[in-house]
């Protein structure tokens, strides 16, 4: 029982770092993307 909820809890971290790595790199290409039209 306590195995599993340490993989349960692992498997969110996990999961929350992936979510936050995924929206930090949208937001850095969006950016770039707008500065790059911005500039044209």
């Amino acid at each position: 029982m306590s195995s599993r909820y340490v993989l349960s809890a692992l498997a969110g971290i996990f999961l929350a770092v992936v979510f936050i790595a995924v929206v930090t790199t949208v937001k850095h290409l969006s950016h770039n993307q707008t500065v790059a039209l911005s500039r044209r």
